[in-house]
């Protein structure tokens, strides 16, 4: 697939989502993933269902930064703030669709179970996953890597 404003690139139809505020209560509208999406759209809603959460992270949004990442071509992405892996998803697939050889690496003091996320999507292999918590006995920062 060619970089975004090339006239041969396609992807699918946006992806539909009802989005739900972080307690999975469904708002009574329909969103759309970010665009990236669209290149494997029954992965996707495999993996989010049909709900996802739109508060953390604002799709059009994640389709901007997704278009920047691709005409940019950086060699590392650090993401801090993973929180439940939208914003994740989003930068590593345009990473995987375009093929570019840039990784990315995502922090956030709490899992929120992002790594199976990722691990379904088979993006694994491009992102560093870490969680960052301070140690209770002297105050300084423990990375644990799932």
């Amino acid at each position: 697939m060619q970089r975004p404003g090339s006239w041969s690139t396609s992807l699918a139809d946006p992806v539909p989502f009802v989005p739900v505020d972080p307690k999975g209560i469904p708002n009574g509208q329909t969103t759309f993933a970010p665009f990236i999406f669209g290149s494997r759209p029954e992965l996707w809603q495999t993996v989010f269902g049909p709900n996802i959460d739109d508060t953390s992270s604002d799709p059009y949004t994640l389709s901007l930064l997704s278009t920047l990442l691709a005409f940019q071509n950086p060699q590392i992405i650090i993401e801090v703030g993973t929180y439940r892996g939208w914003g994740t998803a989003t930068l590593a697939e345009t990473l995987r669709v375009y093929d570019l050889p840039g990784h990315l690496w995502s922090c956030d003091p709490v899992d929120h179970g992002v790594q199976q996320m990722l691990d379904q999507a088979e993006l694994s292999a491009i992102i560093y996953l870490t969680h960052l918590v301070r140690s209770p006995i002297n105050g300084s920062w423990v990375r644990f890597r799932k």
